[in-house]
């Protein structure tokens, strides 16, 4: 019995494969040692296992590139395959996908406010840094900066979400990024404790502040004052988005047209933000100079906002330099990071000169 079965699995490797099995195959190479392979195509042709590509759904792939080869086989060491195969396929997902996360992933914080792109990109950036930041989002009675704290769920556990009176209780079971919706119903005195406990226990705050007031009243408030703003890494004046610009009308015709974030896409995001998270960082000596400089213009600048620019904030812009550089899967800061940073400091200030115009 067992000849005949031996004779049976002989023969069968004389079997030509199939057009289908061939294609199945030349997914798969890429991913196993020459031997794996070579086990592969005999039980392949032994009936013994099946092939099949498993398609990922990625919106933002190139269709193709979004195929997951998987062995299905009743021998545990053929399926335990498929745990190297994944792990090599996501990695070469993350490699092509690093070209565009720049641009791809603020969409998918907060879809459904238009604009306020430097702030989604912040936001993006403070799920990856090494050290925890401290930002605050002030918004007068016509922003949304509450609905950019809830668009960050999605996120989890990357981030997660607290109405300001329960923002102690959630902020201790948090990991990563806690956003504090209503932030401003705490006195000055219970926010300042918030904001050193999270820095105490590693946690990074995102918080919105004075929601639905209006101009006088956000400018009479605790929040608005030099000292209170000086405790963040970095702030930003949240004002309604105005239509005017090609990127804003863009972002808004998605959102009329019903567009839903896929949880494929969700997911391998998650994944990619997990991934990166661990890249060791390096900041060149030849741009040292270029951050120095870039420093001292917004020191000048100062006079037009109602905070100082101090170490704090310096300390919050390297670190968003850096999150810059693994977003992209480097190890190295480039001057491509510097301006995307430099783009959203900029950012912070350019918000304050323009509430005080209005």
């Amino acid at each position: 019995m067992q000849g005949g079965r031996f004779l049976k699995d002989a023969a069968s490797l004389l079997r030509k494969l199939s057009k289908e099995e061939q294609w199945d195959l030349k997914f798969l190479e890429t991913y196993l040692t020459d031997k794996e392979f070579d086990l592969v195509i005999r039980r392949l042709k032994q009936g013994k296992l099946h092939l099949k590509r498993q398609k990922q759904d990625f919106s933002f792939m190139v269709g193709g590139n979004d195929l997951l080869p998987v062995i299905i086989s009743r021998e545990k060491g053929l399926r335990d395959l498929n745990a190297k195969i994944r792990k090599k396929f996501y990695k070469s997902m993350f490699k092509a996908f690093s070209e565009r996360a720049w641009t791809v992933i603020p969409y998918y914080v907060a879809p459904n406010v238009v604009g306020q792109k430097a702030i989604k990109q912040t936001a993006m950036l403070q799920m990856i840094v090494d050290i925890p930041l401290q930002i605050a989002l002030l918004g007068d009675e016509d922003s949304n900066n509450e609905d950019i704290l809830r668009g960050l769920q999605v996120f989890a556990p990357l981030a997660s979400y607290s109405e300001g009176k329960d923002a102690f209780e959630f902020l201790e079971l948090s990991d990563g990024v806690h956003c504090v919706s209503n932030a401003g119903a705490l006195n000055e005195k219970a926010l300042g404790k918030l904001i050193t406990r999270a820095a105490d226990i590693d946690i990074g705050l995102l918080v919105a502040l004075a929601p639905k007031s209006s101009k006088k009243k956000l400018m009479e408030s605790f929040t608005f004052k030099p000292k209170f703003l000086s405790e963040f890494h970095l702030s930003f004046l949240m004002q309604k988005t105005s239509l005017s610009g090609f990127e804003d009308i863009t972002d808004q015709m998605i959102v009329d047209t019903g567009y839903k974030l896929r949880d494929a896409d969700l997911e391998f995001i998650r994944q990619y933000l997990r991934h990166i998270a661990e890249i060791d960082v390096s900041l060149p000596p030849y741009l040292h100079q270029k951050i120095k400089n870039f420093v001292g213009k917004l020191k000048d600048e100062e006079k037009n906002v109602p905070f100082e620019i101090t170490p704090l904030f310096v300390e919050g812009i390297l670190e968003l330099v850096k999150a810059s550089a693994k977003l992209d899967l480097r190890e190295e800061v480039t001057s491509i990071d510097l301006d995307r940073v430099f783009g959203i400091a900029q950012t912070s200030l350019n918000s304050y000169v323009q509430y005080n115009k209005k």
